[in-house]
């Protein structure tokens, strides 16, 4: 006996609303991807936590976990042919060895910092939140991406703390 879920998801599947919800979430992803590659910046690969919608956009306050997303965005965008394989890898390193320069308290980094230098603001607090997920980024991104720096010399970097390192 046929259950009236599996006709109903048979004709759901037949009728083109699944093709429909595979483009939505196409064009989300490519939409997340872009926003994570278009606000890093080219120097540090820090991320904004904000950004307008239209217009010019001249917010530099950026997010460690967004950052963490952009790294982690970058492999996705490289499989799903959005985003240059080598470009993604260099944008990867770029980002590890800023990160590894980056001001800290025992290994914690502030939750909003100046996407241009990683200095904290907004008296921003250190957050075990947005580090574990900058710090996720990269193990994400590392087997696709491939990249030079090695995730053990990020989470054990004491270069710029300011309360003693890990």
């Amino acid at each position: 006996m046929t259950s009236r879920a599996v006709i109903l998801r048979e004709e759901y599947q037949s009728s083109g609303q699944v093709h429909d919800r595979f483009r939505i979430l196409e064009k989300v992803q490519r939409g997340a991807v872009r926003f994570f590659w278009e606000k890093a910046d080219p120097h540090t690969g820090l991320i904004n936590d904000r950004a307008h919608n239209f217009g010019d956009d001249t917010h530099i306050e950026a997010s460690t976990a967004a950052t963490g997303y952009g790294l982690a965005a970058l492999p996705v965008g490289v499989e799903r042919g959005w985003l240059n394989r080598n470009e993604a890898s260099e944008r990867a390193r770029t980002t590890l060895r800023f990160l590894l320069t980056m001001p800290n308290e025992r290994g914690w980094l502030a939750h909003f910092v100046n996407k241009r230098d990683g200095n904290s603001v907004w008296k921003s607090e250190v957050s075990s939140i947005d580090t574990a997920l900058l710090v996720a980024g990269p193990w994400f991104a590392a087997d696709i991406l491939a990249t030079t720096i090695s995730l053990p010399s990020l989470m054990t970097s004491t270069e710029g703390s300011t309360g003693g390192g890990c």
